[in-house]
């Protein structure tokens, strides 16, 4: 009995076409085939009553053969049966994948609106309460307020949606202009809670995509949110040989360890404040687009540390 394994190189599909007694496409491999495999399909589809079959498939050791009758014309496939267990694997992990973005996004839909509701709510409130005299100044700044809650909202939703390998687009950059831009965005935020940022880095150049600077501040955000007034977020850069670490350590409550990658996943909220739960995880997609990593750690005696980790170069 001839092996068909033996028969085939490396591909995984080899297929012929035979028109009266004259081969199409034939090469030793697939002359192999139908030296081995024609007079089995031929006595199969005669058994079977088979005359001008459209399809026939059988098992013939590791492999599958099909064979297609129209007329005189004769087209025989052979799929290797491993490869094909391989190809379907990788369609069922691509089928789970895109079921998880479906969900995702569902749940992206359900949080946005639910957030833009309570924001237009809360204008609506404030719109109301501005016929009242003396306090016009107190709330035209909580609207202002809502009103940038609500662009960050777009802005990070925005982002979270961006394709990871089409928009990225790396230059080298000095790192301390980007901290300090990022500590400056979040320094209002800061100081409504009477928190000091302090800073412990120099000049240090990286390659990396400028839109790096959102998850920076994202982080710092999430930093001055959780922590106690009138207590200290501090930034401390660690150069590597091959990599730079951002640490951000802030004085909060900290993060329980199994919360600790909960956390970065898409619409997750670490509490009842108000706004999706977005910020972490877009500092995640970006700092991966860049082909970084990002973790938390316990700061000691209280509080978290979020690390993030990006390539030099």
């Amino acid at each position: 009995m001839i092996n068909i394994c033996d028969m085939f190189d490396n591909k995984s599909i080899l297929a012929f076409c035979q028109e009266r007694d004259r081969i199409v496409y034939m090469n030793d491999y697939t002359k192999k085939l139908f030296l081995a495999a024609n007079s089995v399909l031929e006595y199969i589809m005669e058994n079977l009553k088979f005359k001008n079959s459209f399809d026939v498939l059988i098992k013939y050791d590791v492999f599958r053969i099909i064979k297609i009758s129209m007329g005189e014309r004769i087209l025989i496939l052979g799929f290797k049966i491993s490869d094909l267990k391989e190809r379907e694997a990788t369609l069922r992990k691509e089928r789970r994948f895109y079921e998880r973005k479906v969900e995702e996004m569902m749940a992206f839909s359900d949080m946005l609106i639910h957030d833009m509701k309570n924001y237009i709510f809360m204008l609506d409130g404030y719109l109301t309460l501005l016929q009242e005299e003396g306090y016009r100044k107190l709330y035209i700044s909580e609207m202002e307020k809502i009103i940038e809650n609500m662009r960050l909202l777009v802005g990070r939703s925005s982002l979270l949606l961006r394709d990871t390998e089409e928009y990225v687009n790396k230059e080298k950059i000095n790192l301390k202009k980007l901290l300090d831009e990022a500590v400056e965005r979040v320094k209002r935020h800061a100081e409504e809670k009477s928190i000091r940022i302090s800073t412990n880095y120099k000049n240090i150049y990286i390659t990396t995509d400028p839109v790096i600077l959102e998850a920076f501040i994202n982080v710092l955000d999430n930093a001055i949110k959780y922590s106690p007034e009138n207590s200290k977020v501090e930034i401390e850069v660690v150069p590597e040989r091959t990599t730079i670490i951002i640490k951000v350590k802030d004085e909060g409550p900290g993060i329980p360890d199994d919360y600790k990658e909960e956390i970065f996943r898409r619409f997750r909220r670490r509490s009842t404040q108000h706004g999706m739960g977005l910020g972490l995880a877009v500092t995640k997609h970006l700092v991966e687009m860049n082909n970084g990593r990002i973790w938390i750690e316990d700061n000691k005696p209280k509080g978290a540390i979020f690390n993030i980790e990006l390539p030099r170069k």
